[in-house]
Protein backbone atom coordinates (compact mmCIF):
# COMPACT_ATOMS: atom_id res chain seq x y z
CA UNK A 1 0.00 0.00 0.00
CA UNK A 2 1.49 3.37 -0.99
CA UNK A 3 0.59 6.76 0.44
CA UNK A 4 1.57 10.07 -1.13
CA UNK A 5 5.23 10.88 -0.87
CA UNK A 6 6.26 14.00 1.01
CA UNK A 7 8.91 14.64 -1.60
CA UNK A 8 6.49 14.59 -4.53
CA UNK A 9 7.27 17.83 -6.40
CA UNK A 10 3.79 17.99 -7.89
CA UNK A 11 2.12 17.78 -4.48
CA UNK A 12 4.49 20.35 -2.99
CA UNK A 13 3.87 22.70 -5.91
CA UNK A 14 0.09 22.56 -5.48
CA UNK A 15 0.26 22.94 -1.71
CA UNK A 16 2.40 26.05 -2.23
CA UNK A 17 -0.13 27.64 -4.62
CA UNK A 18 -3.07 29.91 -3.92
CA UNK A 19 -5.30 29.30 -0.90
CA UNK A 20 -8.09 27.99 -3.14
CA UNK A 21 -5.74 25.57 -4.90
CA UNK A 22 -4.27 24.54 -1.57
CA UNK A 23 -7.64 23.71 -0.08
CA UNK A 24 -8.82 21.79 -3.17
CA UNK A 25 -5.57 19.83 -3.30
CA UNK A 26 -5.59 19.16 0.44
CA UNK A 27 -9.11 17.83 0.38
CA UNK A 28 -8.40 15.64 -2.63
CA UNK A 29 -5.40 14.05 -0.94
CA UNK A 30 -7.17 13.84 2.41
CA UNK A 31 -10.06 11.96 0.80
CA UNK A 32 -7.66 9.42 -0.67
CA UNK A 33 -5.78 9.00 2.63
CA UNK A 34 -9.06 8.64 4.55
CA UNK A 35 -10.12 5.86 2.18
CA UNK A 36 -6.85 4.09 2.89
CA UNK A 37 -7.37 4.52 6.63
CA UNK A 38 -10.81 2.94 6.21
CA UNK A 39 -9.32 0.09 4.17
CA UNK A 40 -6.71 -0.65 6.83
CA UNK A 41 -9.41 -0.53 9.51
CA UNK A 42 -11.41 -3.05 7.49
CA UNK A 43 -8.41 -5.38 7.35
CA UNK A 44 -8.02 -5.11 11.13
CA UNK A 45 -11.71 -5.87 11.70
CA UNK A 46 -11.40 -9.08 9.70
CA UNK A 47 -8.41 -10.11 11.80
CA UNK A 48 -10.40 -9.74 15.04
CA UNK A 49 -11.56 -13.36 15.09
CA UNK A 50 -8.11 -14.86 14.48
CA UNK A 51 -5.92 -16.09 17.32
CA UNK A 52 -2.28 -15.25 17.96
CA UNK A 53 0.00 -12.26 17.31
CA UNK A 54 -1.43 -10.38 14.33
CA UNK A 55 0.62 -7.83 12.40
CA UNK A 56 -0.23 -5.84 9.29
CA UNK A 57 2.86 -4.40 7.58
CA UNK A 58 2.65 -1.57 5.07
CA UNK A 59 5.50 -0.52 2.79
CA UNK A 60 4.99 3.16 2.12
CA UNK A 61 6.54 6.59 1.81
CA UNK A 62 3.74 7.97 3.96
CA UNK A 63 1.98 11.21 3.11
CA UNK A 64 2.67 14.89 3.60
CA UNK A 65 2.22 15.59 7.35
CA UNK A 66 0.99 19.08 6.46
CA UNK A 67 -2.26 17.44 5.38
CA UNK A 68 -3.10 16.91 9.05
CA UNK A 69 -3.10 20.68 9.57
CA UNK A 70 -6.28 22.70 9.00
CA UNK A 71 -5.22 25.89 7.22
CA UNK A 72 -6.16 29.18 8.84
CA UNK A 73 -6.54 27.70 12.32
CA UNK A 74 -2.96 27.73 13.50
CA UNK A 75 -1.78 24.19 14.16
CA UNK A 76 -5.28 22.79 14.55
CA UNK A 77 -5.72 19.40 12.93
CA UNK A 78 -8.38 18.69 10.37
CA UNK A 79 -11.16 17.05 12.44
CA UNK A 80 -12.28 14.64 9.73
CA UNK A 81 -8.74 13.46 9.02
CA UNK A 82 -8.16 12.96 12.73
CA UNK A 83 -11.45 11.01 13.08
CA UNK A 84 -10.58 8.58 10.28
CA UNK A 85 -7.15 7.96 11.79
CA UNK A 86 -8.72 7.41 15.22
CA UNK A 87 -11.26 4.95 13.79
CA UNK A 88 -8.48 2.98 12.10
CA UNK A 89 -6.46 2.82 15.34
CA UNK A 90 -9.55 1.71 17.28
CA UNK A 91 -10.14 -1.07 14.74
CA UNK A 92 -6.61 -2.39 15.33
CA UNK A 93 -6.98 -2.13 19.09
CA UNK A 94 -10.31 -3.93 18.98
CA UNK A 95 -8.84 -6.71 16.85
CA UNK A 96 -5.77 -7.13 19.04
CA UNK A 97 -3.66 -6.46 15.95
CA UNK A 98 -0.61 -4.29 15.26
CA UNK A 99 0.09 -2.01 12.32
CA UNK A 100 3.78 -1.80 11.38
CA UNK A 101 5.18 0.49 8.71
CA UNK A 102 8.38 0.42 6.70
CA UNK A 103 9.50 3.68 5.06
CA UNK A 104 10.46 2.81 1.50
CA UNK A 105 12.26 6.11 0.80
CA UNK A 106 15.34 5.26 2.85
CA UNK A 107 17.48 7.83 4.66
CA UNK A 108 15.72 11.15 5.22
CA UNK A 109 14.76 13.45 8.13
CA UNK A 110 12.64 11.81 10.82
CA UNK A 111 9.76 14.27 10.42
CA UNK A 112 9.38 13.19 6.77
CA UNK A 113 8.02 9.82 7.91
CA UNK A 114 5.97 11.29 10.77
CA UNK A 115 2.72 10.15 9.13
CA UNK A 116 3.86 6.52 9.24
CA UNK A 117 4.76 6.82 12.92
CA UNK A 118 1.40 8.36 13.79
CA UNK A 119 -0.38 5.47 12.12
CA UNK A 120 1.65 2.64 13.66
CA UNK A 121 2.55 3.77 17.16
CA UNK A 122 -0.98 3.96 18.69
CA UNK A 123 -1.62 0.35 17.60
CA UNK A 124 1.57 -0.82 19.35
CA UNK A 125 3.32 -1.28 16.02
CA UNK A 126 6.70 -0.01 14.88
CA UNK A 127 7.98 2.25 12.12
CA UNK A 128 11.24 1.24 10.46
CA UNK A 129 12.94 4.18 8.76
CA UNK A 130 16.33 5.26 7.43
CA UNK A 131 16.92 1.87 5.79
CA UNK A 132 17.94 1.72 2.14
CA UNK A 133 17.73 -2.08 2.16
CA UNK A 134 14.13 -3.33 2.38
CA UNK A 135 15.24 -6.87 3.24
CA UNK A 136 17.25 -5.50 6.17
CA UNK A 137 14.25 -3.39 7.21
CA UNK A 138 12.01 -6.46 7.30
CA UNK A 139 14.67 -8.36 9.26
CA UNK A 140 14.86 -5.46 11.73
CA UNK A 141 11.08 -5.48 12.16
CA UNK A 142 11.02 -9.23 12.68
CA UNK A 143 13.84 -9.08 15.21
CA UNK A 144 11.99 -6.42 17.20
CA UNK A 145 9.23 -8.94 17.88
CA UNK A 146 11.50 -11.84 18.85
CA UNK A 147 10.75 -11.17 22.54
CA UNK A 148 7.16 -10.33 23.42
CA UNK A 149 5.48 -10.12 26.82
CA UNK A 150 1.72 -10.57 26.95
CA UNK A 151 0.21 -8.47 29.75
CA UNK A 152 -3.39 -9.02 30.83
CA UNK A 153 -5.81 -7.02 32.94
CA UNK A 154 -9.37 -7.31 34.17
CA UNK A 155 -11.75 -5.01 32.31
CA UNK A 156 -13.88 -2.91 34.69
CA UNK A 157 -16.57 -2.01 32.15
CA UNK A 158 -17.28 -2.05 28.42
CA UNK A 159 -15.64 1.33 27.74
CA UNK A 160 -12.42 1.91 25.79
CA UNK A 161 -9.40 3.08 27.75
CA UNK A 162 -5.74 4.09 27.77
CA UNK A 163 -2.71 1.98 28.69
CA UNK A 164 0.71 3.03 29.97
CA UNK A 165 3.59 0.59 30.47
CA UNK A 166 6.74 1.40 32.46
CA UNK A 167 9.70 -0.97 32.71
CA UNK A 168 12.65 -0.39 35.04
CA UNK A 169 16.26 -1.26 34.24
CA UNK A 170 15.96 -1.10 30.46
CA UNK A 171 19.31 -0.74 28.59
CA UNK A 172 19.85 2.63 26.95
CA UNK A 173 19.84 1.20 23.43
CA UNK A 174 16.58 -0.72 24.00
CA UNK A 175 13.16 0.52 22.97
CA UNK A 176 9.83 -0.66 24.34
CA UNK A 177 6.71 -0.48 22.20
CA UNK A 178 3.18 -1.23 23.34
CA UNK A 179 -0.39 -0.53 22.39
CA UNK A 180 -1.37 2.73 24.07
CA UNK A 181 -5.03 1.87 24.56
CA UNK A 182 -7.76 -0.74 24.25
CA UNK A 183 -11.11 -0.68 22.49
CA UNK A 184 -14.61 -1.70 23.49
CA UNK A 185 -15.36 -5.45 23.38
CA UNK A 186 -16.02 -6.71 19.86
CA UNK A 187 -19.65 -7.73 19.33
CA UNK A 188 -20.31 -11.32 18.28
CA UNK A 189 -20.87 -11.73 14.57
CA UNK A 190 -20.83 -14.32 11.84
CA UNK A 191 -17.66 -16.26 11.16
CA UNK A 192 -15.21 -14.54 8.81
CA UNK A 193 -13.73 -16.56 5.91
CA UNK A 194 -10.27 -15.70 7.27
CA UNK A 195 -11.14 -17.55 10.46
CA UNK A 196 -12.30 -20.58 8.49
CA UNK A 197 -9.02 -20.55 6.57
CA UNK A 198 -7.07 -20.28 9.84
CA UNK A 199 -8.89 -23.31 11.28
CA UNK A 200 -8.29 -25.44 8.19
CA UNK A 201 -4.64 -24.50 7.62
CA UNK A 202 -3.54 -24.76 11.25
CA UNK A 203 -5.85 -27.58 12.43
CA UNK A 204 -7.30 -25.46 15.23
CA UNK A 205 -9.64 -27.54 17.44
CA UNK A 206 -13.24 -26.31 17.74
CA UNK A 207 -15.85 -27.02 20.39
CA UNK A 208 -18.97 -25.55 18.77
CA UNK A 209 -20.10 -28.89 17.30
CA UNK A 210 -18.98 -32.51 17.68
CA UNK A 211 -17.71 -33.71 14.32
CA UNK A 212 -16.39 -37.07 13.12
CA UNK A 213 -14.94 -38.18 9.78
CA UNK A 214 -15.27 -41.60 8.14
CA UNK A 215 -13.15 -42.08 5.02
CA UNK A 216 -12.84 -44.71 2.30
CA UNK A 217 -11.41 -44.58 -1.24
CA UNK A 218 -14.93 -44.10 -2.61
CA UNK A 219 -16.72 -42.02 0.03
CA UNK A 220 -16.18 -39.51 2.82
CA UNK A 221 -18.78 -39.02 5.55
CA UNK A 222 -19.04 -36.03 7.91
CA UNK A 223 -20.98 -37.15 10.98
CA UNK A 224 -22.58 -34.87 13.58
CA UNK A 225 -25.39 -34.73 16.15
CA UNK A 226 -28.56 -32.84 15.03
CA UNK A 227 -29.56 -31.76 18.58
CA UNK A 228 -26.30 -29.80 18.89
CA UNK A 229 -27.14 -27.97 15.66
CA UNK A 230 -30.79 -27.27 16.50
CA UNK A 231 -29.86 -25.76 19.86
CA UNK A 232 -27.72 -23.11 18.08
CA UNK A 233 -29.79 -22.31 14.98
CA UNK A 234 -30.85 -18.73 14.31
CA UNK A 235 -34.54 -18.41 13.29
CA UNK A 236 -33.68 -16.16 10.35
CA UNK A 237 -30.91 -18.49 9.08
CA UNK A 238 -31.90 -22.08 9.96
CA UNK A 239 -29.12 -23.94 8.21
CA UNK A 240 -25.53 -25.12 8.55
CA UNK A 241 -22.71 -24.98 6.03
CA UNK A 242 -20.68 -28.14 5.50
CA UNK A 243 -17.22 -27.85 3.90
CA UNK A 244 -14.96 -30.72 2.90
CA UNK A 245 -11.28 -30.36 1.97
CA UNK A 246 -8.92 -33.05 0.70
CA UNK A 247 -5.19 -32.29 0.42
CA UNK A 248 -2.57 -34.40 -1.36
CA UNK A 249 0.90 -35.28 -0.04
CA UNK A 250 2.35 -31.99 -1.32
CA UNK A 251 -0.32 -29.95 0.45
CA UNK A 252 -2.21 -29.13 -2.74
CA UNK A 253 -6.01 -29.13 -2.79
CA UNK A 254 -7.18 -32.35 -4.41
CA UNK A 255 -10.88 -31.83 -3.70
CA UNK A 256 -13.24 -29.25 -2.19
CA UNK A 257 -16.97 -29.59 -1.65
CA UNK A 258 -19.45 -27.35 0.16
CA UNK A 259 -23.11 -27.82 0.89
CA UNK A 260 -25.85 -25.90 2.69
CA UNK A 261 -27.97 -28.09 4.97
CA UNK A 262 -31.35 -26.57 5.93
CA UNK A 263 -32.78 -27.59 9.31
CA UNK A 264 -36.35 -27.71 10.56
CA UNK A 265 -36.07 -27.60 14.35
CA UNK A 266 -39.45 -29.33 14.75
CA UNK A 267 -38.60 -32.23 12.45
CA UNK A 268 -34.93 -32.70 13.33
CA UNK A 269 -34.06 -35.89 15.23
CA UNK A 270 -33.94 -35.44 19.01
CA UNK A 271 -30.98 -37.81 19.33
CA UNK A 272 -28.54 -39.88 17.33
CA UNK A 273 -26.06 -39.08 14.59
CA UNK A 274 -26.58 -37.97 11.01
CA UNK A 275 -24.14 -37.06 8.30
CA UNK A 276 -23.16 -35.67 4.95
CA UNK A 277 -21.84 -38.30 2.57
CA UNK A 278 -19.79 -37.40 -0.49
CA UNK A 279 -18.75 -39.80 -3.23
CA UNK A 280 -15.15 -39.22 -4.35
CA UNK A 281 -12.78 -40.37 -7.07
CA UNK A 282 -9.11 -39.65 -6.44
CA UNK A 283 -5.82 -40.95 -7.93
CA UNK A 284 -3.82 -43.43 -5.83
CA UNK A 285 -1.95 -41.78 -2.99
CA UNK A 286 -2.11 -40.55 0.60
CA UNK A 287 -4.40 -37.67 1.49
CA UNK A 288 -5.37 -35.50 4.44
CA UNK A 289 -9.09 -34.90 4.87
CA UNK A 290 -10.50 -31.91 6.79
CA UNK A 291 -14.13 -31.05 7.43
CA UNK A 292 -15.90 -27.99 8.81
CA UNK A 293 -19.50 -27.58 9.91
CA UNK A 294 -20.62 -23.99 10.56
CA UNK A 295 -23.93 -22.90 12.11
CA UNK A 296 -24.98 -19.97 9.89
CA UNK A 297 -24.84 -16.53 11.47
CA UNK A 298 -22.88 -17.68 14.52
CA UNK A 299 -19.32 -18.38 15.64
CA UNK A 300 -20.16 -22.04 16.23
CA UNK A 301 -17.96 -24.43 14.24
CA UNK A 302 -17.10 -28.11 14.26
CA UNK A 303 -13.80 -29.34 12.83
CA UNK A 304 -12.43 -32.80 12.14
CA UNK A 305 -9.25 -34.10 10.49
CA UNK A 306 -8.58 -37.54 9.07
CA UNK A 307 -6.30 -39.57 6.79
CA UNK A 308 -7.18 -41.26 3.52
CA UNK A 309 -5.22 -43.80 1.49
CA UNK A 310 -6.30 -44.59 -2.05
CA UNK A 311 -4.57 -47.82 -3.16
Amino acid sequence: MAFFRTGDDYVDEILAGSEVNQEIARQMYRDDIEHQFAGLGGVASRLASLEGQKHVVIFSAGFNPQLFVDLGRGYQEDPQMHRYLHEMVEAFRGAGAFLDSIDIVGSRPADASESLRRMAEPTGGETIRNRNDLAAAVARLTASHDVVYLLGFRRGDAAAGKIDVRVAGVPLEARISFRTGFAKPVAHRDLDPLQLADIVINDIPQNGLSLKLETSPKQISILFRPPEVVAQLLPERPYVEAMLYVFDERGGTALFRSKRLPFDAKQAPKAGVTGVRESISLPPGRYVVKALLHVAGTQSVGFARGELVVP
